[in-house]
């Protein structure tokens, strides 16, 4: 077994000291505490305190829920690699990596890390690992992490330090498109393939940005999509995604167009194939 996979398991790695206090009072604190500390704590206590959270009595040793103090005992007894510095950045744990590094050897670290912190905005954590000496692995996984999950604020970071990597900014226009950015505009989402379109030159998209938005039902999205000056470009591959996910309002929608999206027969054999008796329906009736 892997040393990420191990458990941090604290009637195995720490001694179980017995209860000053009433089982009863005992319960009651433990029950206060989060939840990710009930699954250690009470098995520090005593055989009574173990039973009761018998739910919460190991935690993975690479999960982000892990508290610090839990991870550094484990680290004591089997340090970890890559995955368990990868789960802290995914979670915005400053304290718990600049703790992994500074051990001798330092926790090992790859892109993942990165990329974890970018799809989940955690700006400060990604600023972090490239301020290091040296600094943490990248690439342009981060990038389309951070498109998919709607942080503008990270990519435009990511774009201001010249990154190595040739950008693939269809995949990174995909990633927003298909995750439905333009939905949530009150969330900030929409300014993600503004922002990209915006630059100077303009992010790239293709045929396959109309489809990924077609293919999760994005309705608004493709609409902005196709509402530019330069449309974004879409072919067959829109109406049939649509008909595969069953999303008859965006195929009802891109054939009312003028000129219509383009189809053809596969778009009655996926939604046929998928069992969207409303699509396909409507699809004999055209």
């Amino acid at each position: 077994m892997a040393s990420d996979d191990v458990f941090y398991n604290s009637e195995r790695d720490a001694e179980v000291y017995p209860s000053v206090l009433p089982i009863e009072l005992v319960l009651r604190v433990l029950q206060h505490l989060p939840k990710q500390e009930k699954a250690i704590t009470a098995k520090l206590v005593n055989r009574a305190a173990r039973t009761a959270f018998q739910d919460y009595t190991t935690v993975p040793a690479n999960s982000p829920e892990l508290p610090l103090w839990a991870l550094q005992a484990h680290y004591a007894l089997q340090p970890f690699g890559a995955r368990g510095l990868t789960a802290r950045a995914a979670v915005g744990d400053p304290a718990a990596l600049q703790w992994l590094r500074v051990q001798d050897p330092p926790c090992a670290w790859d892109s993942s890390a990165c990329g974890s912190a970018a799809c989940f905005g955690c700006l400060e954590v990604l600023q972090w690992l490239r301020s290091q000496d040296p600094p943490c692995p990248w690439s342009s996984e981060a990038c389309n992490m951070a498109a998919m999950k709607g942080h503008v604020e990270v990519l435009q970071w990511l774009a201001a330090q010249n990154p190595p990597w040739s950008w693939n900014w269809n995949k990174c226009s995909s990633a927003a498109a298909g995750a439905g950015h333009l939905q949530a505009a009150s969330g900030g989402h929409l300014a993600v393939l503004q922002w990209a379109r915006s630059q100077d030159p303009p992010c790239p998209w293709d045929w396959m940005t109309c489809r990924d938005a077609a293919s999760r039902g994005r309705l608004e999205t493709l609409q902005w999509l196709r509402a530019q000056d330069l449309p974004c470009p879409w072919n067959e591959s829109t109406c049939t995604e649509a008909a595969r996910g069953g999303h008859l309002s965006v195929l009802q929608w891109a054939r009312s167009q003028d000129p219509p999206c383009p189809w053809d027969l596969e778009s009655c054999r996926q939604a046929a194939e998928e069992r969207h008796p409303e699509v396909l329906q409507w699809l004999s009736l055209q």
